[in-house]
């Protein structure tokens, strides 16, 4: 992780992580999952794995290349990027259908932003 200068911070600094490659995703529990990442780096996360909403996203896509995961302020945030049959494109989904097509073995990525002392 590296430390960059955030003039808008009131602290200044904030703590970043670069881009890590998503390993796998556990279920803890009915409301909580486990991404782990790196080398032996996890974030635990209140959602799901939602696997027929990654179905429906793998069968109405020709190809799904990756998912991006963000952690931070505002909050986490999930993108796919993919081929559909009209071209390549980059759209939102809900985290528990990220985690679905992490499950099912779609190439992720995690970015964890945390404040400078977190």
């Amino acid at each position: 992780m590296s430390v960059v200068e955030n003039p808008k911070s009131p602290e200044g600094c904030v703590r970043t992580a670069t881009s890590r490659t998503v390993t796998q995703v556990l279920t803890v529990n009915s409301t909580t999952t486990e991404i782990r990442f790196g080398l032996d780096e996890f974030i635990l996360v209140p959602a799901v794995i939602d696997r027929t909403a990654a179905s429906h996203w793998l069968s109405s896509m020709r190809r799904v290349e990756r998912v991006s995961l963000q952690f931070g302020a505002p909050g986490p945030t999930a993108t796919l990027k993919g081929t559909h049959r009209f071209g390549s494109r980059s759209t939102s989904v809900p985290l528990s259908t990220a985690l679905g097509l992490l499950d099912s073995g779609v190439r992720g990525e995690i970015r964890v932003t945390r404040k400078q002392g977190s």
